[in-house]
């Protein structure tokens, strides 16, 4: 039974429903989501015309080609880009997944993986707000390099800088790589970058940041690029009119968006009312359109908050006629508001020559000065390369060490010599929670941890990951078990410290299995699959090695015998301190004797050795009085050192 007031969702796979599809669409209809189905571009774009859908899966198609379409379609129209977007993998496609990316798709989740894993993370995905993802499975600690490529739109460029819409919590003075199409055009692998301002403004992709660069390539290719940007200047050269739209009535939405010009505006849909405020700060339009319908629903505190962090010098125009315009002027005082009642596409198409809109220029580049890259530009597209740490994985999730914040919930792409090793290719990773890194002390290069979830690997590539793992442990245990046998020990002088075969610390430096087990519950460990992940665990003992418990041997013994030492280190006969410290007393006093400095070293010699022979001498039955006036020895402290006096 599908719920009221459910989420409108629109899914697009293959005329061919599989059984699997028959089952995953059954459950989310029960969860509440109100679900049309299309099956390529055409019915797609049909669905979205009487339709504005709050979620869109989208499935691989077998003509990939539209699938690209739908993903750059969703990036690029006003009115989906609100949309929570999940690409779902029935088939493996490198090209389709690094579109996803860009067009900041909420996540990429294989589609051959259990359906309770499934569900929960389309749940995850589509969520209006955070949700829990726990993923309670055995990982392993591994200090690894590795990079992570974040998706990036380029706004506009000239000869020496570029503006970036980007993840993250960059700051002046970071260095950062751009990869892309437009590397690519100018004959390089990466263009390096400095990163001169940041903007939390004027942005078109939903980015969390804008940031102006200076760029830098090497020299003998500074030709072609200088080439291809007076190219782009002399088909966008012109800044473009920012128009925020929010209008509640679907048919005067399609009107508006139809007329008015892509390659002369940047236009914004609004999501919901409780995010105008937010939405009109981050955008920063030229103008604001409302219809009198979303005008009327808001109280005077409301539209007075909604406005407040926009220049006084931006218009309204308010489109119907059941609204007072003269209230609306006395609350939004020395702001231009206008109004029309009927609204026609010569409306929207002639709105800047009408009511004088001007664009307001940003980042202190005058906009003449600049080539716009328009969004369905192949330059817009690009990754900022990071350099971060791996710190613990396991085939679902793990954890990274980054230089900066890249955002909670972003989907990024990694690049690790473990994936690579495994299943030969980068893996996308979704980030679930980041902070600020406690051991930032130790290494001020990597500032956050991030915890996230492996996207798109199916199950058979979880499966190679886990049998990588298991084979890195093994084989690290052996390596550290056989340099055990060349360490340096007494009466065989002939072996040094340097015939300790080395590991490689570049691929391992650390690498330590964590104390864990999967916590799944028994009804879920009975209906497991065969080709289920955890069917690694189960063969857990079929993949160690017997030297592995060799060692475990080993190091148990050890540290039974320092245990022992320890505890008989502790129960020393006090009497020992006792005579010690006795001893030294009187020493102390005889050097303080006057007659004891005027003694020679022969004769020094004889009176220890004397002393030393009664003290060795057989003692009586009878104890001698204790000396109540002898110093006791002070207490030892916890660190084996003698306290302050």
């Amino acid at each position: 039974m599908t719920l009221k007031n459910g989420k409108p969702t629109i899914w697009v796979y293959d005329q061919e429903e599989s059984q699997r599809h028959s089952e995953r669409l059954s459950i989310l209809r029960q969860m509440g989501f109100d679900i049309h189905i299309a099956s390529d571009y055409a019915s797609f774009v049909s669905a979205t015309t009487s339709l504005r859908p709050s979620t869109i899966i989208v499935d691989t198609l077998k003509d990939t080609s539209q699938t690209e379409m739908i993903l750059k379609d969703i990036a690029m129209n006003a009115e989906l880009s609100s949309a929570r977007s999940v690409l779902n993998l029935t088939m493996n496609s490198e090209n389709l997944k690094r579109v996803a990316m860009s067009a900041n798709v909420r996540d990429i989740i294989a589609w051959n993986i259990e359906t309770p894993d499934w569900i929960s993370r389309i749940q995850y995905a589509t969520a209006p707000k955070p949700l829990d993802l726990t993923t309670l499975l055995c990982g392993v600690n591994i200090n690894q390099p590795a990079v992570i490529r974040v998706p990036a739109r380029l706004v506009w460029i000239n000869q020496t800088h570029i503006r970036i819409e980007c993840r993250g919590n960059q700051k002046v003075g970071n260095i950062l790589s751009l990869s892309g199409p437009i590397a690519e055009a100018w004959g390089v692998d990466h263009i390096s970058l400095t990163v001169e301002s940041v903007h939390k403004d004027k942005l078109l992709f939903r980015f969390s940041q804008a940031i102006v660069a200076r760029w830098r390539i090497p020299p003998p290719a500074m030709n072609q690029a200088l080439s291809s940007i007076a190219s782009l200047a002399n088909q966008f050269r012109e800044a473009r009119i920012r128009i925020f739209l929010a209008v509640s009535k679907p048919e005067l939405r399609r009107i508006a968006i139809d007329a008015i010009s892509p390659e002369r505006h940047e236009i914004n849909v609004a999501l919901t009312k409780s995010s105008l405020a937010s939405e009109l700060s981050f955008f920063s339009p030229d103008v604001v359109i409302f219809d009198d319908r979303v005008i009327g629903n808001l109280k005077d505190e409301e539209i007075i908050q909604i406005f407040q962090r926009t220049p006084t010098d931006i218009p309204l125009l308010v489109i119907g006629s059941n609204f007072n315009i003269e209230h609306v002027k006395n609350i939004l005082i020395g702001r231009p508001v206008f109004a029309e009642n009927n609204a026609s596409p010569g409306t929207f198409a002639n709105l800047v020559s009408k009511y004088n809109i001007v664009q307001h220029l940003h980042d202190s580049i005058v906009a003449s000065q600049v080539s716009q890259i328009m969004a369905d530009h192949p330059w817009s597209i690009a990754e900022l390369e990071v350099t971060a740490r791996l710190l613990q994985i396991n085939p679902k999730n793990g954890i990274l060490s980054l230089p900066f914040s890249v955002g909670t919930f972003a989907l990024v792409r990694l690049d690790s010599p473990l994936f690579k090793k495994s299943i030969g290719q980068d893996v996308y990773i979704k980030i679930t929670n980041i902070a600020e890194s406690q051991f930032a002390i130790k290494n001020p290069q990597y500032t956050h941890t991030a915890e996230f979830i492996v996207s798109d690997l199916d199950q058979l590539q979880r499966k190679k990951v886990a049998e990588t793992l298991l084979a890195t442990i093994s084989e690290y245990y052996q390596k550290y078990f056989n340099s055990s046998k060349n360490l340096v020990i007494e009466g065989t002088p002939e072996k040094t410290a340097e015939s300790k075969p080395e590991i490689n610390s570049e691929l391992l430096p650390e690498i330590l299995p964590v104390v864990g087990a999967d916590t799944e519950s028994k009804s879920n460990s009975q209906e497991k699959q065969p080709d289920s992940e955890y069917a690694v665990n189960i063969d857990l003992k079929r993949h160690i090695d017997p030297v592995i418990v060799k060692a475990l041997i080993v190091f148990a013994l050890a540290g039974a015998v320092m245990i022992y030492i320890v505890y008989a280190a502790s129960q020393v006969n006090e009497d020992t301190y006792k005579d010690h410290g006795k001893e030294y007393t009187e020493l102390f006093k005889r050097m303080k004797d006057p007659e004891y400095s005027k003694q020679n070293p022969s004769q020094r010699g004889q009176e220890l050795k004397k002393s030393k022979e009664q003290k060795n001498e057989p003692k009586t039955d009878t104890p001698e009085p204790r000396d109540e006036t002898e110093p006791q020895r002070p207490a030892i402290n916890s660190d084996g050192e003698n306290p302050p006096q």
